[in-house]
């Protein structure tokens, strides 16, 4: 596993940050599916990837936002089948490919 630079920690830090404090993020979400969590969530992940881009200088920082942004289950590079692994397939809930690789994978 790759070293966390300064940069990747305060990219992850205001991403929670902006997650937790959006007025649109639910934050009783214990009735709620899974699919249901992650398609509130997927918007502010992307509103926050727009501003970032915008604030860097992209022209179209919304294209590069979506460009950048893949959520379970979506059709593309990552969205095809994984290889078993202990007789499963695991699959991310997110990727963000730019401006830094990072994935989540829930379960234990």
């Amino acid at each position: 596993m790759k070293k966390k630079t300064a940069k990747v920690d305060h990219f992850i830090e205001g991403l929670h940050e902006f997650i937790k404090n959006h007025p649109q993020f639910r934050k009783q979400t214990g009735e709620k599916s899974e699919v249901r969590i992650q398609a509130e969530i997927r918007p502010i992940i992307i509103r926050y990837l727009e501003d970032y881009f915008h604030e860097a200088g992209y022209k179209d920082s919304i294209a590069k936002a979506n460009k950048s942004f893949y959520w379970e289950g979506q059709e593309g590079r990552f969205g095809k089948e994984r290889e078993r692994i202990f007789g499963t397939r695991n699959y991310p809930d997110f990727i963000i490919t730019e401006p830094y690789l990072i994935d989540e994978f829930s379960g234990p």
